[in-house]
Order: structure tokens, then sequence, then C-alpha cells
């Protein structure tokens, strides 16, 4: 059902389920109006200041969700109810259009119905595919969507926006883990400070990541790039350390995941591979059209190092009618959370209602709802 024929007076709500930060808002708007720290404290505290403070008292930091799959409901009803009251909304009076993995279990849906119809009691749902809402952010329905967020990396094409499965990519290897790289390399460097792999020091390792890594060129990928960011990054304790010697070096897993310790290809020989497997035609598309979404595609440098990468995977000799093109809107952190915004205001998005969920229960219309985009 569309939503001009739900009956509601009131826009929907947008909600990006990320594993490290949840993003929330109006649909039909252009930037969300809540991001907020997916996490809690443990004594089920949300909010920004509630985590900086266990990061100056060295306590442990709890993640509902992780690598995109809910590991804890109780924490992630609460995350959601503290947006919800951030927003000043009542859920009842709006539908509610949410981000998913497109590997997170039919299992994790289900339960978001029982959770948002019985507990929230929304009066229409909708699940949408991250990389899909990437391209409608865009502009552009047939694309190839590389998101690297916290807890995922999924790459995959999407074929006037219905997303091509048997040639899309998901790994582990994101964000996270290159945390755990930085606080490897930023325990062996500096000796001002000790980064031992607790979750304060660990999360102290990724802010000093977001601040000042940085993607060397191609070809000589530890060369200085002409513009990085600061190497400076002030401490939690007011102390400040100087990061100059990794900034470069802590992103290079990115490319080559062994660094780390991790057996996987580059990701651009996993783009490669996922793109060469399609159609010819559709290939150039991709490859004209490669759309990068999440927070660690904002490092500096990244979008020509992957363009330099790719083109280094062609054939000798081998050409394509359509240029390779890396599209990196300044806003591609909020890319999927814009991406809903769009669709949630078409009215030609079908949605699922409450009256649905009842009359078929959760196991079907989680199947119906995520069946509509692939």
């Amino acid at each position: 059902m569309g939503y001009d024929e739900l009956g509601l007076n009131c826009e929907p709500l947008v909600l990006d389920n990320g594993s490290s930060t949840l993003r929330f808002g109006f649909g039909g708007e252009d930037a969300p109006q809540v991001v907020e720290c997916a996490a809690l404290t443990p004594e089920n505290i949300c909010g920004y200041d509630a985590h900086v403070e266990c990061l100056q008292k060295n306590h442990r930091i709890l993640y509902p969700m992780r690598n995109g799959e809910v590991q804890d409901w109780n924490g992630l009803e609460t995350l959601w109810r503290y947006v919800f009251s951030k927003l000043k909304v009542n859920a009842e009076e709006r539908a509610l259009l949410v981000s998913q993995s497109f590997m997170s279990p039919t299992s994790d849906r289900q339960t978001m119905c029982e959770l948002l119809f019985e507990k929230f009691q929304v009066p229409a749902l909708l699940f949408a595919m991250a990389p899909v809402l990437a391209t409608y952010s865009c502009g552009v329905t047939t694309a190839f969507v590389v998101d690297v967020g916290h807890g995922a990396t999924q790459l995959l094409g999407s074929l006037e926006g219905k997303i091509m499965l048997p040639n899309a990519v998901q790994t582990d290897f994101a964000g996270e883990a290159l945390n755990d790289y930085w606080v490897q390399l930023l325990s062996s460097t500096n000796n001002r400070v000790n980064f031992s792999n607790t979750c304060s020091q660990w999360e102290t390792a990724r802010l000093i990541k977001e601040h000042t890594a940085y993607v060397g060129p191609g070809g000589a990928s530890l060369k200085p790039h002409p513009q990085p960011p600061s190497p400076c990054y002030q401490l939690p304790d007011n102390n400040v350390i100087d990061v100059s010697k990794i900034q470069a070096e802590g992103m290079e897993p990115l490319f080559k995941p062994s660094l780390a310790g991790v057996d996987l290809p580059g990701i651009h020989e996993l783009i490669h591979n996922s793109i060469s497997s399609h159609p010819r035609d559709t290939a150039r598309w991709c490859y004209n059209n490669i759309v990068l979404s999440g927070a660690v595609t904002l490092a500096t440098g990244f979008p020509g190092r992957l363009e330099y990468e790719l083109k280094q995977q062609q054939p000798v000799g081998y050409q394509f009618t359509h240029e390779i093109k890396v599209i990196a809107a300044p806003e591609r952190k909020y890319s999927n959370w814009i991406g809903g915004s769009i669709m949630a205001s078409l009215c030609a998005t079908k949605w699922g209602q409450k009256s649905m969920y009842e009359e078929e229960g959760s196991d079907r219309l989680a199947y119906d709802l995520w069946g509509l985009l692939t």
C-alpha cells in the first residue's frame, strides 16, 4: 500500500540502524534530526554525554548490534525509545522505514516486526536494504555500492533499483576491524598512552582513526598525502598525541587485509571480482557508477586510491565504453538515511500495515516487505 493510501496525516520516519551510529528523522528531509551512538552504558543509559563519560572512566560500552545483526534486543529497544523521545514524536502516528544490511537474517526482521507493531504501535512499516538506499541518495538506480560501515562491508550492484544478490559480497572486515588494527599500531608506536584492548581504549582508538587517518595515493601507499589531516589528537584526559607515523599505515588493511592478520582479498579486488561477474553491459554501468557509502569511506584519499586500484585490476588492453567513476558524495556518512528519506517520501513506496501483521504474522510480513526490493 502506498503512503498516500495509509490515511496518515504525519510524514513518515526513517531509522538507519547502524552497528555504531543510529540516525533518525523525518522522511522528506535532507538530513537526520537525531544522530546518536548506537551504544549503552552498563546502566542502560543512552546518549553522547553518557558515551563520553564511559570513555573518561574507562567503563565498558555495550553495542546491541554487531556486524549488522542484533545481539541484544532489550538494548536495541532502549536505544529506539531514546531516539523517539529525542525527536519528540509519537510512534503510533507515523509509518517507519528501517534500513537493514542485505545479509541480515530473516529472524531479525521478524522480531523487529513484533517489537515495532506490538510495543511501539507503529501503523505501518518498511524494511529497506542499506545499499539500495545509498543509490537513492545519489539519484542513480543502476550502480555498484561500496558501503563500508562500522560492522560490515557491503558490495553489490543495483539494476534499476533492484539489487543483484547472486553477485553481492558482504564481509565483517570493516571499521571495527580497522579499529582493532589501530589499537595495535597505537600500542606499538606511542609510549605515552597504554592502548590496551579495553573497551574505552578501543573507542579512543576509533576516534583517533576517524579524526587523523588518511589513505595514501596508489603506487606509493605510505607517501604523504598532499593535504593530510592533522596528526595531533587530544585524548579524553586532555593529553595530545602525534600519530603522524601511522596515519596512512592504519588504513592500508582496506587494500591489504593481511596486514591486520585477515585472509581476504583487498576491497578493490572484491569489487572487481563482483562487477566482472555481471553481464558486460551491466558491468559497464556499475564501473561508471561506483557509489561510496559509510563512515570509513570518508577517510581522506580513499576515493582516489580506490579508483586507482580498480584501474590496475583491468587486463592490459581491455577498455570499457564507460570510464571507472567513483561517486563520493560529501554527505555519504548519512547516505543510507538520506536515501531512506527519499524512498519514504515517494507515493509509490509500498508499506506493510499493522493490520497485515495481525492477519499474516511476522514471518510472512517480514518476507513480503523484504522482497519488495530484491
